[in-house]
């Protein structure tokens, strides 16, 4: 397969200068784990158009497949057991991003984790087939970029390349098939940050090192090394909430942001729009039980759906993203049950 790419910002608030929160700016963002939670309802989708499923790939005469999927996340497994609560993307900044005098910080990220489900089977004339997108293995690195514009935040960009396994699964046999997809992600619009005190008042940091996932891997790819002479502020003591926008005053309030990825604008890539914001059991909980924070929320759902990229109700959709994890897998579950019954 070849390339495709997922969907940053649609709405960009303006970010405000933040007053002194600690005794020292911070020179850089640390490197680090963002978590990220994708939106459905039609607003994650991937088509084949450009690089079809080829004929004879389901069974014994299928036809080519050029259409779309539609997918939306479910919990990244791990132990313990919960902790990144609805996180189903984890990327990983693999260096610290030091900011020179322009306010600049650049670093490489790599895909850690993917669990993406498709919302309903895909139906072909060999039965239907549930579909599933994970990371391959051999992730390739990318290039990402933090603007500082004022203390303690600013926003990025990111040029986010990964390598998906695609899974075909017939609902009535288990049989498997697999495909793999380079994916080309770039943020679209610039992504908002928060960093130190401001974040921990909007974000939980997770203590990343105690975490692996279910298979026993560890969340970083590679041991960091640890240079606090070098660095004003060490990983481990400051919080990075990305794709979140902090007020300035107390309480602090975290506004979870959708993020933008669509590359079928560009020709040469196969197509895919991918919407993800930051989930709210990471520490954002709290903030996304709050009124005007749920407005934002619908505000920025309302938007997606006068674009058309929504088909369900942006009401629907919003409440399925305030959904538990526990939540998200009960209904994945009740949905192949169904599926199978239908056979």
């Amino acid at each position: 397969m070849t390339r495709s790419r997922m969907l940053v910002i649609c709405s960009l608030l303006l970010l405000v200068a933040l007053p002194a929160l600690a005794e020292r700016p911070i020179d850089r963002v640390p490197a680090g784990l963002d978590y990220w939670q994708t939106l459905s309802g039609g607003a994650t989708a991937y088509s084949f158009a450009s690089n079809p499923i080829p004929a004879g790939f389901f069974c014994a005469g299928s036809a080519a497949y050029t259409g779309n999927v539609s997918f939306e996340g479910v919990p990244v497994h791990t132990v313990p057991a919960r902790i990144l609560g609805t996180t189903d993307t984890v990327i990983e900044r693999l260096d610290d991003a030091v900011f020179d005098a322009q306010g600049n910080g650049r670093t490489r990220i790599r895909g850690r984790s993917l669990n993406l489900v498709s919302t309903e089977p895909l139906k072909s004339s060999c039965g239907s087939f549930n579909v599933t997108a994970n990371l391959a293995a051999n992730q390739p690195d990318s290039p990402m970029v933090f603007h500082r514009t004022f203390a303690y935040g600013g926003t990025f960009d990111a040029q986010l390349k990964l390598r998906v396994n695609i899974t075909f699964t017939n609902v009535a046999s288990g049989k498997a098939f697999s495909v793999v997809r380079d994916v080309y992600l770039p943020t679209i619009n610039s992504t908002p940050f928060a960093m130190g005190d401001v974040a921990v008042a909007c974000a939980t940091p997770v203590d990343a090192e105690a975490v692996t996932f279910a298979d026993g891997s560890p969340l970083y790819s590679n041991p960091r090394p640890v240079r606090p002479e070098k660095a004003l502020v060490t990983a481990a003591a400051t919080a990075v909430a990305t794709g979140c926008l902090c007020n300035t005053n107390p309480p602090y309030q975290c506004q979870p942001v959708y993020s933008w990825h669509n590359p079928c604008a560009t020709p040469g890539y196969d197509c895919e729009k991918h919407f993800t914001n930051t989930p709210c059991e990471l520490g954002y909980r709290s903030q996304c039980v709050a009124q005007p924070v749920q407005d934002s929320y619908l505000q920025q759902l309302q938007i997606l759906a006068d674009k058309g990229y929504l088909h369900e109700k942006p009401e629907t959709v919003l409440q399925k993203q305030l959904r538990s994890a526990d939540q998200i897998e009960r209904d994945q579950a009740a949905r192949e049950r169904q599926s199978r019954q239908k056979q």
